[in-house]
């Protein structure tokens, strides 16, 4: 059995045109979205395991806004996961060995991983979503195609009703 963890980052500034992409920082938004996803995520244990995150700013500022006291047995700054596509998402899961780990990135290509493997998906991933999903297989290698089952898919509206 394999559990995979899925955050997008929290939402980003778009203030400073002269920033590339990968060096934006959050908004106020985002910042508020950590602060309301940080208990939630805690508890359902995507920090229980290792970490991968993106190289980009954002992705990093709401790694290290979610975990607060939490510590994970890794955290891995991986060049690889700046990426918004899936396919890349893929060969990169295919090279790992892990039964459990989160990964923090970037859209479509989380949306897209989650919709490939989880039927009915759970649709739109918006900025700071989280995804739980447990996959009945031995090995990441399988994992392209191979069904899932969604544990628990909170976004800040949801977390923020109460739901």
């Amino acid at each position: 059995m394999k559990e995979l963890f899925l955050i997008r980052h929290a939402k980003s500034s778009w203030a400073d045109p002269e920033l590339r992409d990968h060096d934006r920082p959050l908004n106020d938004r985002g910042r508020g979205q950590l602060d309301l996803m940080r208990d939630a995520i805690q508890q359902a244990g995507a920090f229980d395991g290792p970490v991968f995150c993106s190289t980009a700013a954002r992705a990093q500022l709401t790694l290290n806004g979610l975990l607060a006291d939490a510590q994970p047995s890794s955290i891995d700054i991986d060049p690889a996961l700046y990426t918004f596509d899936c396919r890349e998402l893929l060969a990169w899961l295919a090279a790992r060995s892990e039964d459990r780990l989160t990964l923090i990135g970037h859209n479509p290509a989380l949306e897209d991983l989650a919709a490939l493997v989880l039927r009915p998906g759970p649709g739109h991933l918006p900025t700071c979503a989280f995804v739980h999903m447990a996959l009945a297989l031995d090995d990441w290698r399988r994992f392209n195609g191979a069904p899932a089952r969604l544990v628990r898919f909170l976004t800040p509206k949801t977390v923020g009703r109460g739901d």
